[in-house]
Formats: structure tokens, sequence, C-alpha cells
């Protein structure tokens, strides 16, 4: 996936990790809309 940042330049992303305690989910279940995100951001890098 490439992110053109403003005033940075073109961002290239190859791996994504993310923190799912207390970022992405409360009590051990995904926050409402974060399942449908993760999905979408799949899909760019399918």
């Amino acid at each position: 996936m490439k992110i053109d940042i403003p005033g940075n330049g073109l961002l290239t992303i190859e791996t994504i990790i993310l923190d799912l305690n207390g970022t992405l989910c409360v009590g051990g279940k995904p926050v409402s809309g974060v399942a449908s995100r993760i999905q979408k951001l799949s899909k760019n890098f399918a």
C-alpha cells in the first residue's frame, strides 16, 4: 500500500501490526466498525 503524505513524500507500507488490547477491542470484543475497516484495509494488501 502506498500513501502520499503531504510535505513528507510517498510512504510504502508492506507490513502492519495492530495492538488489539485497548486499541481495537474492549473487553476482548472488537469496537463497533473495527472489523469492517480491517477487512477493507486487508483488500489493499491482497
